[in-house]
């Protein structure tokens, strides 16, 4: 997984895992590029049945500027951007379902493991509660985010046994015999 997939799984994940996902700790997850305000919550794409909303998009984009330290692109760049983000994150949904599929969990302890990898980027615990806050997310938010980015790691990591050539194969017939919708 590259830098970029990475930082859009990751926020993807976080943002997704909304309160039902919380309340679960695991299961399906509930993106218009380029939406108003009032739109930010309306999904932009479906992955057989599972949302994709406008805010996913948006705030893996705002994630991915942050990380290569830009502000503004060029509105072409920030369309192109947003669509590759939208294929990233609806690919990353397929990958979520082919292991929820396959059986693949995400144990109490790979979570844990993953929150205190989170939480040691900050400087202190104050600073890593600040973020939280900052970005409106909880602990139970952050948990259930992991858990499906390390469902998806290890679901992905399975795959890369294939070669390149393999893993694109493995991905479109998966794309194939599911429902996907853009709007």
């Amino acid at each position: 997984m590259n830098f970029f997939h990475f930082f859009a799984v990751f926020f993807f994940c976080i943002r997704a895992a909304g309160p039902a996902a919380a309340e679960e700790a695991q299961g399906d997850l509930p993106v218009k590029v380029g939406p108003s305000a009032k739109d930010y919550g309306a999904p932009v794409a479906e992955v057989n049945q599972a949302p994709i909303t406008a805010a996913a998009v948006e705030d893996a984009l705002q994630a991915y500027l942050r990380q290569i330290g830009h502000r503004e692109l060029s509105p072409s760049r920030m369309t192109a951007l947003k669509k590759e983000i939208l294929e990233k994150l609806i690919e990353d949904e397929l990958i979520y379902q082919e292991g929820i599929k396959n059986g693949e969990e995400a144990g109490k302890e790979e979570v844990e493991a993953e929150v205190a990898k989170l939480r040691n980027r900050f400087p202190s615990q104050e600073a890593f509660e600040a973020a939280l806050e900052k970005e409106k997310l909880t602990p139970d938010r952050i948990e259930a985010g992991l858990r499906r980015f390390i469902l998806i790691r290890k679901t992905w990591e399975a795959a890369s046994s294939m070669t390149d050539e393999g893993k694109k194969n493995w991905l479109r017939q998966i794309r194939e015999r599911s429902e996907i919708k853009i709007y």
